[in-house]
């Protein structure tokens, strides 16, 4: 009987344990997401290489400081506006030098995927940005995708390789159900995808009382 309540009360009671107990993972992180990737850092008591440096000429330069060798590497980068086009580069070229330093699996992380929103051709020609910016990630070798309220989930189709789309409503839905100064709130989309989200969050707060879908005049949204 003792040995059945010994048991039951480990059961009851599991121990932490750490994740990558191993420590075989390895954090990089540009200029995008510096504090996000400080905070995953914290988190996972592990220590996040910044490898972006500067020539004398301003071009970038990145140089990995720790030893990644056969190591998954998530690089934490978002690529929002208004300097999409020099995060992408810094992605690039982080997921280029940890590829030649012989990492194992690489994942990029990027909680804001920059030219998301140009994930169709509207009118003629023009370029589907999202995908052509998807394949290149692709064609550079990582393993995995991946994002935050993507614009448009059906994005994950332009790959091959497992593109996985996480939801801030889970963290962020609780935090405003818990904050009682805020009251009668609306959740407003400016298209199908974005009134998805804001339903996702109108089921997980109870602070929201509606969803609203913005119209678009043109490419202007009101």
């Amino acid at each position: 009987m003792n040995i059945l309540k010994e048991a039951r009360s480990r059961k009851s009671k599991p121990e932490a344990r750490p994740v990558y107990k191993n420590n075989n993972f390895e954090i990089l992180t540009g200029r995008g997401s510096t504090r996000l990737a400080a905070a995953v850092g914290a988190i996972l008591e592990q220590e996040v290489d910044q490898p972006i440096t500067l020539f004398d000429n301003k071009e970038e330069k990145p140089a990995i400081t720790h030893n990644v060798g056969q190591k998954d590497v998530f690089i934490i980068q978002s690529t929002s506006p208004p300097d999409a086009d020099h995060y992408w580069m810094e992605l690039f070229l982080m997921i280029d030098a940890a590829r030649r330093a012989s990492a194992g699996e690489i994942t990029a992380v990027i909680p804001y995927f920059g030219y998301s929103r140009q994930d169709r051709k509207d009118e003629p020609r023009v370029s589907i940005s999202a995908s052509a910016l998807a394949r290149q990630l692709e064609a550079n070798g990582i393993a995995r995708i991946m994002t935050v309220d993507q614009h448009s989930e059906q994005a994950q189709g332009f790959v091959l390789i497992p593109w996985d789309n996480l939801f801030a409503n889970v963290s962020l839905a609780p935090a405003i159900k818990q904050n009682n100064q805020i009251k009668n709130l609306v959740m407003v989309g400016p298209d199908i995808a974005g009134l998805k989200r804001a339903s996702r969050f109108a089921k997980k707060s109870r602070h929201i009382r509606s969803c609203r879908r913005l119209q678009r005049k043109g490419r202007k949204t009101k």
